[in-house]
């Protein structure tokens, strides 16, 4: 999703409040990055469960340590992410434990619920559905911009702009003045246009729009 900065720290406050309230008092808490920690490609590795397992309670203590999971993805929602992690991990893991990178936005929907956001990532419909469930009431996505105008994306990366605006639909425009460059060889992602510059791909979707 694309949105201000926000502030996660209430949601990690939130978070320990729970656990105090309804855990016995443990000295310790964890927090867990997900890729590479917990998960590599699609499957849980095998000391991550272990350590879950100890964590909830399969140790010498006879007790429960609190622990959270953290990642800067997204694209679904929250639920079908724990989901599929406690499905991964062997451990049940609940909304109260996982934090993604567009979690916060649920504590500020109310203050945008029926203003216009713009939501990017994800596949098809997907972000927007997450957005919804969050309390936004006007969402929109690049297909909707799409819709609206013809869009462009100039860029100098085969593999983030280009791959990205082909993606969402967008005409994508290679120049020759930074990560690109021709003496290595085609493109990986193919763009609609390649020239050398910045002037001369907005020149080029000019004439394209506007007949110039």
């Amino acid at each position: 999703m694309c949105f201000k900065y926000v502030n996660s720290a209430p949601i990690i406050k939130s978070f320990v409040r729970h656990y105090a309230a309804t855990k016995p008092t443990s000295p310790l808490a964890f927090a867990f990055d997900i890729d590479g920690v917990l998960i590599r490609g699609q499957h849980a590795l095998p000391a991550a469960k272990r350590a879950l397992a100890i964590l909830d309670g399969n140790n010498g203590f006879g007790v429960k340590i609190p622990y959270i999971l953290l990642t800067n993805g997204g694209g679904l929602s929250e639920t079908t992410r724990c989901r599929k992690l406690s499905d991964q991990l062997g451990v049940q893991i609940n909304l109260k434990q996982y934090i993604q990178a567009h979690t916060v936005l649920r504590s500020i929907a109310h203050q945008y619920a029926d203003k216009p956001v713009l939501v990017l990532g994800g596949k098809g419909e997907t972000v927007r559905k997450v957005a919804e469930s969050y309390g936004f009431r006007q969402v929109y996505n690049t297909l909707d911009l799409l819709a609206w105008n013809p869009s462009y994306m100039i860029g100098d990366n085969p593999e983030s702009d280009i791959a990205g605006a082909n993606a969402a639909g967008w005409k994508s425009i290679l120049v020759h003045t930074g990560v690109y460059n021709p003496r290595q060889g085609p493109p990986k992602y193919k763009p609609t246009y390649e020239t050398e510059d910045v002037e001369k791909a907005v020149l080029w979707a000019l004439g394209q729009e506007l007949r110039l």
